[in-house]
């Protein structure tokens, strides 16, 4: 975006004299008869990047993020806290279960705002007594807003030994608090399940091959054969690595060896009808579909025991199926050799790249004695997103 402004600025004859920009928004300073053709100027620098205009209102305003710009008589700016028609003015209630700290941080940063963005003292003012009726309306005590804010310098700067989090709990976490400073610890607060999170999902659950940091496992349900492994990646790109797709699939996204095809006989002095005939006929509709085509073996266990199979014409039914998520690279890697150690997976060539120390043999989970087919039979197998309570338990076959 800096380089198509800054070839759009320079290559207008008459470009703004201000020009602001946050994300997508712009803010500029133009004449009113060159809007027009700037805006077609910008919206011809890329195909695919295109600007809309807004011009103020009668009273000279127009809004731009949080700020209210109002043109003055005099061909000066001044701006002002700008709060869309359908502002209700609710904020964070001071019943409720929050540390003190963080409701009154809400009033501290609106005070920073109305600072930063109003721009004479009669509208800070204003604004002034509007975040007072606006947090009043929100059970927040006089005392809370006549609060001064403490001298950042007046401050002694201490070094903690620690910080710990922990939920906060009314009360309780207040003592908490005293009593860990007194050891130079310092002690924060997150709020707990909310209302929000219990009841509401905002975004659409994702599918569980487009998920990252997977422990999973292949199963070959045709020859009853296993593969422990885990992913930073999202698993469907992991499951491609190991060819788990159908055989035309695989032909269009990886690299395949083509058979050597029989040379084709001398050319001697007979007819040409006689040369013709003795050439061996092409198959046109297996080239076309690639199934004349030997399947290259991969980089892995997985993916070479399916091009041996399918080359000897003994084609595999693989399923993968995610056993558990870990963000932690450290922690998934001890989590995948403890899912080889229970599984005993028949393609895995090691045992992981982490050793589970010997000490921990009497607490490690019982090896599992159901084979590959049994666990895939016991699973439930879906084509869909999987609901978070099924999302342990599914076992997804790739298309």
């Amino acid at each position: 975006m800096y380089h198509l402004e800054k070839k759009a600025l320079s290559t207008f004859e008459n470009a703004p004299t201000i020009w602001k920009r946050f994300v997508d928004d712009t803010f500029a300073k133009i004449k009113t008869s060159d809007v027009e053709n700037f805006l077609a100027h910008l919206n011809n620098q890329h195909p695919r990047i295109q600007f809309t205009s807004e011009l103020p209102n009668d009273l000279n305003q127009i809004p731009f993020l949080d700020a209210k710009v109002t043109v003055l008589e005099d061909r000066t700016m001044k701006t002002e806290i700008y709060q869309k028609p359908t502002h209700t003015n609710q904020y964070l209630n001071f019943e409720s279960n929050h540390h003190i700290q963080q409701k009154l941080g809400i009033i501290s940063t609106l005070r920073h705002r109305i600072k930063t963005i109003v721009t004479t003292e009669e509208d800070q003012q204003k604004e002034e007594n509007k975040l007072k009726t606006a947090m009043r309306g929100n059970g927040y005590p006089k005392w809370s807003l006549n609060k001064k804010k403490n001298n950042p310098k007046e401050k002694s700067e201490v070094q903690y030994y620690k910080t710990v989090s922990i939920p906060y709990t009314k009360k309780l976490s207040e003592k908490l608090q005293s009593l860990y400073k007194k050891f130079n610890i310092r002690l924060v607060h997150k709020p707990t399940q909310t209302i929000r999170q219990a009841l509401c999902r905002p975004k659409d659950p994702i599918h569980q091959m487009d998920k990252t940091h997977a422990i999973y496992e292949v199963i070959c349900e045709n020859h009853s054969e296993s593969y422990i492994g885990e992913t930073q990646r999202p698993l469907k790109q992991r499951a491609y690595e190991h060819y788990v797709i159908d055989h035309q699939a695989m032909q269009k996204n990886y690299s395949l060896e083509q058979e050597t095809e029989p040379e084709d006989p001398p050319i001697t002095s007979s007819r040409r009808s006689e040369r013709i005939s003795k050439k061996p006929s092409k198959n046109y509709k297996n080239m076309s579909t690639g199934a004349h085509l030997k399947l290259s073996e991969g980089t892995t266990e997985v993916s070479k025991h399916v091009a041996t199979k399918t080359n000897e014409g003994d084609p595999c039914n693989i399923t993968i199926k995610p056993i558990s998520y870990e963000p932690n690279w450290d922690k998934r890697l001890f989590k995948e050799a403890i899912e080889i150690k229970r599984r005993k997976p028949t393609l895995n060539e090691d045992q992981g790249k982490r050793r589970i120390p010997p000490i921990y043999s009497t607490i490690m989970p019982k090896e599992q004695t159901e084979t590959p087919i049994e666990r895939l039979t016991h699973g439930n197998t879906v084509n869909e997103a999987p609901t978070q309570e099924e999302d342990n338990n599914n076992s997804l076959p790739l298309p």
